[in-house]
């Protein structure tokens, strides 16, 4: 679908749950203070013959105290909006995230937005969104042809680039196999095993605080990390060390 990108939002590279890129609110830093900001699907999407809807999506958010996202939507051609969801705080990895619309079902047209709203006070990083789509009874609306993305075990790190430390998010399935993370530098060589061991299936995080194995930090520069999960590599992505 069609979105208006408001006064801000934009196309990112730092960071994306399942591609290389994702919008964001801010793709040129924090956003600013006092900011009334909407990302808005401008072609509804007709809900009338449904009867289940849920709008589906990754987030990820930096928020400052005072300072909100809202997923709101409007059935009134964009003349008034009801809130479905207030965001707030921090949530550092990409979280897959779902809202029901199903009381909207029998609708006409749908129209869906995410806002920023900042106070005068301090900015932060602010709210990333990738993948987001509308899925009806077995299908998908309008947005995107998925109704749910390729499962994606390795996300991309947070931040990055970065210069002190960076979270890196994974997917387990099976606590049977065992889990490998481990990072190279740009020449291939191995610096560092980041994960080695069986751990529960669901969602995990580590932390590299950019030293190798032997304890030594490692010079700026570009770095990648895979992921092997019994035996099959589930997960290969690039990151930048900036000190």
């Amino acid at each position: 679908g069609k979105w208006d990108l408001g006064a801000g939002w934009g196309i990112t590279e730092i960071s994306s749950p399942s591609g290389t890129h994702s919008i964001t609110d801010s793709p040129f830093g924090y956003y600013d203070n006092n900011e009334n900001n909407s990302l808005t699907l401008l072609e509804g999407l007709s809900l009338s013959t449904y009867s289940t809807a849920a709008l589906g999506y990754f987030t990820r958010h930096s928020f400052a105290s005072g300072d909100t996202g809202m997923i709101e939507i409007s059935v009134d051609s964009m003349s008034t909006w009801s809130n479905l969801k207030t965001i707030t705080g921090l949530q550092y990895g990409w979280l897959e995230d779902s809202l029901s619309l199903s009381n909207y079902c029998g609708q006409g047209k749908v129209y869906i937005r995410f806002r920023l709203n900042s106070d005068e006070a301090i900015t932060a990083n602010g709210w990333f969104l990738d993948d987001i789509r509308i899925a009806v009874d077995s299908s998908t609306l309008g947005i995107n042809q998925q109704l749910l993305p390729k499962t994606q075990l390795l996300s991309q790190n947070f931040p990055n680039p970065f210069s002190s430390s960076t979270i890196i998010s994974f997917s387990v399935e099976s606590s049977i196999r065992n889990t490998l993370i481990t990072i190279y530098n740009f020449n291939g060589r191995k610096i560092k095993t980041l994960v080695d061991k069986k751990l529960n299936a669901g969602k995990h995080q580590a932390i590299w605080d950019g030293t190798d194995d032997s304890g030594n930090p490692v010079s700026s520069g570009i770095y990648f990390y895979r992921m092997k999960h019994g035996d099959k590599y589930t997960g290969f992505r690039k990151m930048v060390l900036m000190k």
